[in-house]
């Protein structure tokens, strides 16, 4: 009797075997495959960051559209106006993601300077539009694509950054 439960317990491990050999090989192939998705993954979130394909930010050299700076107290009195509702003004800081992390005016919209061709679908039209960079050169070429690209309420603030964060009297989140 002891063999009878002896072999029948062979049999069933010898039954089982090719179910435990395919399953443990089935666990593989999906633990490569979910190596592999999350592989894709980290590469497509990567790339979405990089953005490497946006369009450069041009405007030809014969599109002069005068003085488009604005004085930090100006665009405070914009930013004053639209709190009342009088007047839709948007302030893009065109930094990259961590300065703006860092600190920027209240309710500015964060579009890096890489990405504002890629992004220019996302603005709001019958917006005035103010420009704001560490670089104020590359604050007033923003404006300037920006009017190039038909969206000609646009500015850019004098003395960037730190014209607005200088005497402290302006907010800054």
């Amino acid at each position: 009797m002891a063999d009878a439960g002896y072999s029948r317990g062979m049999l069933d491990r010898l039954i089982n075997l090719p179910f435990k050999i395919i399953s443990k090989a089935a666990r593989a192939v999906q633990e490569r495959q979910d190596a592999a998705d999350r592989e894709r993954a980290e590469q497509m979130t990567a790339s979405s960051r990089n953005r490497s394909n946006s369009p450069a930010v041009e405007v030809p050299d014969d599109f002069e559209t005068g003085d488009l700076s604005r004085k930090p107290d100006d665009v405070a009195a914009m930013l004053a106006k639209l709190s009342s509702g009088k007047l839709k003004v948007l302030v893009i800081d065109i930094r990259d993601s961590a300065a703006y992390q860092a600190g920027h005016i209240p309710g500015s919209l964060g579009m890096p300077f890489s990405t504002l061709g890629l992004d220019l679908a996302e603005l709001p039209p019958l917006t005035r539009f103010i420009t704001i960079c560490d670089d104020v050169e590359r604050s007033r070429l923003a404006a300037r694509f920006l009017r190039h690209r038909g969206f000609d309420d646009s500015w850019f603030l004098a003395g960037g950054v730190s014209a607005w964060t200088d005497d402290g009297k302006r907010s800054w989140v």
